[in-house]
This record gives structure tokens, sequence and C-alpha cells, in this order.
């Protein structure tokens, strides 16, 4: 979904990410995350975005996603994300939602499933990562790749393509 968040929301999520920088963990080459809960602040605007995205795919009896959970994820030149395939509880699918705060330069696309997307700010993908390998390939450019990621336990019956039709709830911007 392009433009998720509008421009005045993009940029406090980005002044809150730059914020929070210098207390996201090392996980290898270039990238860098923190649980939410983990960060000594947390952005207004990201508890909005979060009840959107719930909202829309109504999620409102999913429960958070309890080994990865909700981060903050900035991925530097060169950074990418290993390929890889989430596990998940037996009788659920983990449902993930990265919203691409700021695209890197060049770059740094998902890879899902074997598709490539590609990036633009503002854009949320959503997929279930527990039955798709993905991974990214490396950002390029001075600028860096910024997500936050919102993870959920969901059903095994749940239809991400069956919500994701629905309009976006943009009514509370």
């Amino acid at each position: 979904v392009s433009e998720f968040v509008d421009r005045a929301e993009q940029k406090a999520l980005q002044q809150w990410a730059t914020e929070m920088e210098p207390f996201l963990k090392s996980n290898g080459g270039q990238r860098a995350y923190g649980h939410i809960q983990d960060l000594p602040r947390v952005a207004e605007i990201h508890g909005i975005v979060r009840e959107r995205i719930e909202t829309w795919l109504r999620l409102e009896d999913a429960r958070p996603e309890p080994a990865i959970g909700w981060y903050l994820s900035i991925i530097d030149t060169e950074g990418a994300v290993h390929k890889h395939r989430d596990s998940t509880e037996s009788g659920f699918r983990h449902l993930r939602c990265n919203l691409f705060i700021q695209a890197s330069q060049m770059g740094g696309e998902p890879v899902i499933g074997g598709r490539a997307y590609p990036l633009q700010d503002r854009m949320l993908l959503c997929f279930f990562p527990s039955e798709l390998v993905h991974w990214s390939l490396p950002a390029r450019g001075p600028q860096k790749r910024i997500l936050c990621s919102f993870g959920y336990l969901v059903p095994d019956s749940y239809s991400l393509s069956e919500h994701a039709r629905r309009p976006l709830p943009y009514d509370d911007k």
C-alpha cells in the first residue's frame, strides 16, 4: 500500500527514529533494530499508525507476535536482511506489516517468495513471513532504510487479501 502515512506523519516518525537510533542494537551487516517496548520513548504517531493498521486489517482479535513483535529497524548502506522464514505457533499465521518510513536511495527492496517489491517512502507491506522465505537486497546510497514493523499472530483461517481490499481508514488523519 503506497502512502499509508502522510508526509507530516512520516516526518514525525523519521525524527523519532533518528532520536532512537543510539538505543538500537546491531543485528549484523549495517543493520540495527530495537523492540518497541525496549526503547526509551515511543512516539505518539507510532501508536496512531499501529491502530490504523489494526483497524484496516481487522486485527482486534490478533495478538502481538511474541518472538519478534513490534520493532524499529534502520539499515545503512550495504545492509541487508538475510534469507529466512520465521516460525510461528501451531494454529496461527504470523502476519508482518512493515511500514517503510524511509526507503534507501537505491536497493533495499524486500524479496518475498522470490519476488522483489519496489520500495517507496511511506509504503506499507504486509505478508506472512512464517509461510514465505524472505530477505532484502542490500541498501545502497547515503539514505538509510527506516521501517516500523508490526507483527501479529492471526488464526490459520485469516485471509490478508480479504481485509486488504477494504478502503484505508484515513478518517482519523
